[in-house]
């Protein structure tokens, strides 16, 4: 298929090409992109290859380009439609020519190559994206986990008022209930309501009762900028600001609900994915032609459990992990149920023996009995 053509060409790719980000490469006049930008009509391509100085330490070497990198930007174009945002997302990451084709400027082609990924593979996000966030940084804003104040990637929820990502820790250390700076004098009331706030229960541990949370920076800002206007303009100022942050909480619900359909729409494909696996090992033979696992005891296993009830996509790195997991617990089973089989022998041994017992002292009562 289509989709498998150019992930194998990307793994041809990757041996020829830098693969460290592009802001982490040393300087270099900025690349014109392949694509035509409609806002400013540059028809200018960028070179497909660039000649590296052989040095002692960086002998010449000769490898074979990528046929991906052979093909038409107008083919290449179509591929990418083909792709889900994380597969683009991968893809930039490739080579400096992938990035420049999908990242840099605002072409309305480029845009649309991310807007049609959004809407084939995410239909449960049909909002346009946040003011000042193109289709591209909106696919990134998604589905990068990191937190925007510490860098780390455990507990990051979206906050969708101030258009950024945090953790538990760096919510509650950044998101504040600012009424005390209006009170203390330290910024205008009005402030206040020219700034988005985060009234809902983000983390079960903080209370509602707290809020509404607003991000300090941003208040400080908003403040800064307010006395930077004219005083004849700071009533006009205000009342675009407060259309804003109007406009920010109204949308505010619609896009909880994306989330919420998001979290259900990828748990469904993540349980379809781990029972094809599941029914896959449950077909497993050894070397003789007998089933290695039964159904009972690996469903039975905790690990498994616990997969069912992630909302994180389900890879093939995933599966493994999990996979190693579930052959250990699953030999536990087995000698549970050994255990367990025995004690019952253990236990029916017992009784009919005692019953045995019983019969028989019975018996030799009535023998007895009788003989009398």
């Amino acid at each position: 298929t289509t989709k498998q053509l150019v992930f194998t060409n990307i793994q041809a790719s990757k041996a020829d090409f830098i693969t460290k980000p592009p802001g982490s490469v040393s300087p270099c006049p900025k690349p014109y992109p392949r694509f035509k930008n409609e806002n400013k009509g540059d028809h200018r391509q960028s070179k497909r290859s660039k000649s590296i100085r052989p040095t002692l330490s960086n002998p010449p070497t000769r490898t074979s380009p990528s046929p991906l990198c052979q093909v038409p930007p107008e083919i290449f174009l179509q591929i990418c439609k083909n792709l889900s945002p994380a597969d683009l997302l991968s893809l930039t990451k490739v080579c400096k020519m992938f990035y420049n084709d999908l990242c840099r400027g605002d072409s309305r082609t480029i845009q649309q190559i991310w807007r049609e990924s959004r809407l084939t593979f995410m239909p449960y996000r049909k909002l346009p994206p946040p003011d000042g966030m193109n289709e591209r940084q909106y696919m990134v804003f998604l589905l990068d986990k990191i937190c925007q104040f510490c860098g780390e990637r455990k507990n990051s929820k979206i906050l969708w008022d101030s258009q950024v990502r945090a953790c538990k820790d760096c919510f509650s250390s950044q998101y504040k209930n600012c009424n005390y700076m209006a009170v203390n004098g330290e910024v205008p009331w009005i402030i206040l309501d020219c700034v988005p706030s985060e009234s809902w229960k983000t983390w079960d541990t903080i209370v509602d009762a707290a809020g509404p949370f607003r991000w300090v920076e941003q208040v400080l800002r908003k403040h800064d900028e307010y006395k930077k206007v004219p005083e004849e303009d700071r009533e006009s100022w205000v009342e675009e600001q407060r259309k804003r942050v109007r406009k920010i909480s109204n949308e505010y619900i619609k896009r909880i609900g994306e989330d919420v359909d998001s979290r259900q729409h990828t748990k469904s494909v993540r349980a379809k994915d781990i029972n094809e696996k599941i029914s896959l090992m449950l077909n497993e033979r050894d070397d003789e032609g007998n089933l290695m696992y039964e159904r009972e005891i690996l469903e039975g296993c905790v690990s498994l459990k616990k997969a069912y009830r992630w909302t994180t996509t389900f890879t093939e790195r995933a599966w493994k992990i999990l996979r190693t997991k579930l052959i250990k617990e699953y030999h536990d089973g087995l000698e549970r149920r050994e255990e367990i089989k025995e004690i019952f022998k253990s236990m029916v041994s017992s009784v009919v023996e005692t019953e045995n017992s019983k019969t028989k002292e019975a018996f030799e009562s009535e023998a007895e009995d009788t003989d009398s």
